[in-house]
């Protein structure tokens, strides 16, 4: 799950559906996409971080079930 992109989306006043048609694919892709059961593509990353420059990628896309326990 990307929290941090969600988090970043919830101060800009941005919800899953403007996000996802700003960038051109489905509410349904995005929210799925935001919950981590698919990637973004390469040209969607681009879109996004255009959408939020003041961020990292790092930090947008930071993947918590992609972390491993130590």
């Amino acid at each position: 799950m990307f929290w941090n992109l969600k988090f970043e989306m919830q101060k800009a006043g941005i919800t899953s559906k403007q996000l996802a048609g700003k960038i051109g694919i489905s509410e349904g892709a995005m929210n799925k996409k935001l919950n981590g059961h698919f990637d973004f593509k390469l040209a969607e990353v681009r879109k996004i971080l255009a959408i939020f420059p003041q961020q990292d990628w790092e930090y947008l896309f930071e993947d918590e079930n992609a972390k491993v326990a130590g």
